[in-house]
């Protein structure tokens, strides 16, 4: 079954739902045909999807009746992997057909053929009409599917590049906004030591207030760059104390959450924790899952942000109160460029979409995991968090296939094990 070496393996159609039925339907209109059913097919791991279905439902397909379409699918490839008119009429297909739709008058014959788009392969099946007398396929229908699949992608692929565009534009004028607000806070603070309004021990902490907002203007900077940036890595490979990291991170959002009404409170048993790798990178990541943590809580809640020594891991992460994660497969989407679950567009929660998905780059270049988990439905126990190896254990797993960079400072080879 499937036996095309090109098929690849597929998640969603590659191409625009809309386009797709205007394509199927043509077709059939075009060839005079009872239905038809587009297929996206999956080689290697043996499994099909269909993606549109005209004058037939689709459900039945994925779903209660798929085995009987996987029968005819792989008896057509076995017997010829080519467009060809394949026999169904004692096979259980043809009755199901039927059954979905009594308007078709006999179902004893399909049009099968393979297609190939870009790295996709679909199977378009067509139901012709009893009495037909066409004995073989036309390369016309072959190169009017091939040809609209072609343009149906290329429409999926320019919506997909038009959101995200809107997103980064979104995300760059957020970042815009920060950096301006750090500036002029940065330059007040200035002002008052220049103008000498603070002077002795208060002047020396005012200063230590610029270091912070120069700091966190930086840590706008590399955001919006990795947020950018397909081909993402660590710049620089380093020691590093996970416990600064976390405080420095508490300390720059304190005013954030106080704003809110929301407390910060810090549970960890450590006084020092060494780390390797990119700190800012690192910091940055952490202070992204705090700031979801500060959007998306009740006010007059409490969030805490742990870190863990769990042994040849890491384990930094926020607990709060406030709107649920996703259930099922949608959780996963929460790192992923530009999404944004329904409750938080409901509720008006100013956000990009880009935050989670920063983290992710971030923590997968360290060849570390994320994880999220919600308990309650109104309000929920919501923890987002991520793990990293220790020093030691990086080594030990990946001694010969990454450099983890020079003494100091250096870029690490290799990728990041996702």
């Amino acid at each position: 079954m499937f036996s095309h070496s090109d098929y690849q393996v597929f998640s969603e159609c590659p191409c625009s739902d809309e386009a797709v039925d205007q394509l199927v339907e043509a077709s059939i209109v075009s060839f005079n045909l009872q239905a038809g059913l587009l297929v996206l097919v999956d080689t290697i791991n043996k499994d099909f999807k269909v993606v549109s279905a005209i004058r037939l439902p689709v459900e039945p397909f994925n779903g209660s009746e798929k085995r009987y379409l996987s029968d005819v699918i792989s008896d057509s490839f076995s017997k010829f992997p080519k467009p060809h008119i394949h026999g169904i009429g004692d096979v259980a297909l043809s009755g199901i057909v039927k059954r979905l739709n009594p308007a078709i008058a006999g179902a004893n014959r399909i049009w099968f053929v393979p297609l190939k788009v870009k790295d996709s392969c679909f199977l378009f099946i067509g139901f012709p009409k009893h009495d037909c007398k066409v004995k073989g396929l036309s390369n016309e229908l072959f190169t009017k599917l091939t040809q609209g699949l072609f343009l149906s992608d290329a429409l999926r692929r320019a919506e997909i590049a038009e959101v995200r565009l809107k997103t980064t534009e979104l995300y760059t004028k957020e970042v815009g906004h920060d950096v301006a607000s750090s500036v002029q806070a940065v330059l007040a603070k200035a002002k008052s030591i220049t103008q000498k309004r603070v002077e002795g021990e208060a002047a020396l902490r005012r200063a230590r207030e610029i270091e912070l907002e120069i700091m966190a203007i930086h840590r706008h900077a590399e955001s919006l760059g990795i947020a950018v940036d397909r081909n993402y890595q660590v710049g620089e490979w380093d020691d590093f104390d996970a416990v600064d990291v976390m405080d420095d991170v508490m300390a720059h959002f304190l005013s954030e959450a106080e704003e809110r009404h929301i407390a910060l409170k810090k549970e960890c048993k450590l006084n020092t924790l060494q780390l390797f790798g990119d700190s800012r990178a690192v910091g940055h990541a952490l202070g992204q899952v705090l700031l979801n943590a500060i959007k998306y809580s009740v006010g007059n809640s409490t969030i805490w942000v742990r870190l863990y020594d769990e042994g040849d891991y890491v384990r930094f992460e926020t607990n709060n109160l406030g709107i649920p994660l996703p259930v099922g497969s949608e959780r996963n989407l929460i790192w992923e460029f530009g999404e944004r679950s329904k409750a938080a567009k409901e509720l008006h929660v100013n956000g990009s979409g880009i935050g989670l998905y920063t983290t992710r780059k971030i923590i997968l270049a360290h060849y570390g995991t994320v994880f999220a988990d919600s308990k309650g439905d109104r309000v929920a126990n919501v923890t987002i968090g991520f793990r990293m190896q220790k020093k030691r254990l990086l080594q030990l797993t990946h001694s010969d296939e990454v450099v983890l960079g020079p003494k100091r400072g250096g870029q690490a080879k290799g990728s990041a094990l996702v």
